[in-house]
């Protein structure tokens, strides 16, 4: 079935788990969004396991079913098809991601842009054979701000022009663990959430995190140490097209409306919410490589920046990402 991410990270961040697991613990993975996930609940009631469980479902499953691309039967789906340029109605879900990603765009200086979702279509990111089919967009740069808005009281997005579609992959993914993050601390103390390498732990407990290598050249290239925190990554080396012999990634500079370069390229971006660390992943990943730590640093937000040019790997840190280097 696809879902609502273009880019499937397999565990691009992956738990190290201690063998000094409580015995009132257990783990709950499957498939969703086209990636795999892992919840591992500690110190909780055993009797609870079936209704926590059936919690999961319910809340992955809801957000497939309000930020899917592809399902024609998705809030997302419907909204983008509907050429209305008045306020629309939408579920309290939607208005949220969309406001986090208004938010998320500003302080980024615009290159976190939800708008491009027909762009995308038409370089061939959502066709099953992932085929280019257009020439560079030579079109001026418009801010998101410019293009939709929000009602500031009741949950209702307006399109300034009725061909607006938006895309939320890069940042629903994290908002599902954050709707999965309230849902659990109902149940237990302490937990991990992982959804394809999407992060986010709770609970007393310091989480060791691996960051893996993304040229797979080596077992792992960071591990960190997590606490009541998120993680997110993102890359340019999974899902892409080719064109004139040249691979072009999924990440768009919002500016240019050009599709950046393959790359064994990965940034991972720790933060309170894992919706936020979703986001900020996919805008430095849009940016010039030589802006971001900078950016980071300026900002300050923890972020680890891992490429390869050849066999010379450049991993570069933030200032506020070091505090969570565990070796």
């Amino acid at each position: 079935m696809k879902n609502l991410n273009t880019i499937v990270f397999l565990f691009i961040v992956n738990l190290c788990i201690n063998s000094h697991a409580a015995s009132h613990s257990f783990e709950i993975k499957g498939n969703i969004y086209g990636t795999i996930y892992k919840v591992i609940i500690e110190k909780s009631n055993l009797k609870d396991k079936k209704k926590i469980k059936n919690e999961v479902n319910s809340v992955l499953n809801k957000i497939n079913i309000i930020a899917s691309n592809y399902d024609e039967n998705s809030e997302l789906y419907k909204f983008n098809k509907n050429k209305s340029e008045n306020f629309i109605n939408v579920s309290k879900e939607l208005y949220e991601i969309v406001n986090k990603s208004l938010y998320i765009n500003q302080i980024t200086d615009g290159y976190f842009d939800i708008s491009l979702n027909t762009l995308k279509k038409e370089y061939g990111f959502y066709s099953p054979k992932n085929t280019y089919r257009n020439n560079k967009k030579n079109i001026a740069y418009t801010a998101l701000m410019d293009k939709i808005t929000l009602h500031d009281k009741n949950f209702q997005i307006k399109k300034f022009s009725s061909n607006i579609e938006l895309d939320l992959s890069g940042i629903a993914k994290g908002y599902a663990v954050d709707q999965l993050y309230q849902a659990l601390k109902l149940y237990s103390p302490s937990f991990l959430i992982n959804i394809g390498g999407e992060i986010r732990v709770h609970g007393n407990i310091r989480w060791p995190i691996r960051i893996d290598d993304p040229s797979s050249k080596s077992n792992y290239s960071k591990i960190i140490s997590l606490k009541n925190m998120s993680i997110a990554s993102s890359g340019r080396y999974k899902n892409f097209i080719k064109k004139d012999n040249k691979e072009l990634s999924h990440i768009f500079n919002p500016k240019t409306k050009e599709a950046k370069k393959k790359k064994n390229l990965l940034i991972s971006v720790i933060h309170k919410d894992c919706s936020t660390a979703d986001a900020l992943a996919t805008a430095l990943l849009a940016m010039e490589e030589h802006d971001v730590i900078q950016f980071a640093n300026n900002n300050n937000i923890a972020v680890i920046y891992i490429s390869y040019e050849g066999d010379k790997k450049i991993s570069e840190e933030s200032e506020l990402f070091k505090k969570y280097t565990k070796d």
